[in-house]
């Protein structure tokens, strides 16, 4: 962990909050360090970095001006706000083996589901952008 977060955490009351949330893009240090100091914290991966993660698999799939590739993009990535992660997996699998972007996706899918909840995240009043957090810095 990069010196003095912990105590910068701490000193902002983090560790006595009644709901802990970490918000990051998905990366493994993120999740290693919040699992380590804040175990109990809900994990929200910033929806923006996993929309990415469907619209480089579409670009990749699709070619990056292609008006079907845009349109599955964005299909997919309403799937994911609405929560349907079995969706875009059902949707990736015919690219698999093929497109390196796909298989990329599917994997992000597959290790961050439960990051990836934000039907319920809205439910709680949870924020699922980090551009919010960020703007404050």
């Amino acid at each position: 962990m990069p010196a003095g977060w912990k105590e910068k955490l701490r000193w902002r009351g983090f560790d006595k909050a009644k709901r802990q949330v970490i918000i990051g893009d998905g990366a493994v240090w993120i999740w290693n360090m919040a699992s380590e100091l804040f175990p109990n914290a809900i994990q929200i991966i910033d929806l923006y970095h996993a929309k990415g993660t469907i619209s480089k698999a579409a670009k990749e799939i699709f070619g990056v001006e292609n008006e079907i590739g845009k349109q599955w993009g964005k299909e997919r990535r309403d799937d994911l706000e609405a929560g349907r992660i079995d969706e875009i997996l059902n949707k990736l699998e015919p690219f698999l083996g093929t497109y390196e972007e796909a298989e990329s996706c599917r994997k992000y899918l597959v290790k961050n589901r439960e990051c990836l909840r934000y039907p319920l995240f809205r439910r709680m009043g949870l924020c699922t952008s980090s551009g919010i957090v960020e703007s404050g810095c």
